[in-house]
């Protein structure tokens, strides 16, 4: 894969990256459940509380980043997406405090992450696709920024 040119696809790649390790991580070494989630359940992870939903969301989400990141459009459609899910999920969770549609287990940190992912991913998802191209930098023109 070609390294990633502006600034919509570093977020895809990382996001992504970031996301799958997590999710694959908490899955192996976690006693992770797929039940629903009472106020307060699901197993410490790192500085996340985390259920097998969450693992699996962590996965998908990471899967979908790392896809998107070598397209300027599709990694602008994932950071969209990314940002609305995980905007809902930060709200949802600063109103609940213990779960997400029952399923995915949060806490304030869990929020916290939830919601700088998503504002991440909005904020860097709404500028076009031209301008995504004169923020990045292609080694071909010494690290000054592209216009085409």
């Amino acid at each position: 894969m070609e390294a990633p040119k502006t600034p919509v696809q570093w977020y895809a790649m990382i996001v992504g990256g970031v996301m799958l390790a997590l999710g694959v991580l908490a899955l192996v070494t976690g006693s992770t459940g797929f039940g629903t989630v009472d106020s307060g359940s699901g197993q410490d992870f790192l500085i996340w509380r985390v259920n097998g939903w969450d693992a699996v969301l962590f996965m998908a989400t990471g899967a979908a980043g790392l896809f998107a990141a070598s397209r300027i459009d599709s990694a602008r459609t994932f950071a969209l997406a990314a940002g609305i899910v995980y905007a809902v999920m930060a709200v949802w969770g600063f109103i609940d405090g213990g779960s997400v549609f029952g399923l995915f287990a949060v806490d304030t940190t869990d929020n916290i992450t939830n919601a700088i992912v998503a504002a991440l991913g909005l904020g860097i998802a709404l500028p076009s696709e031209s301008v995504q191209r004169e923020a990045g930098y292609d080694p071909a023109h010494k690290g000054r920024p592209t216009h085409a």
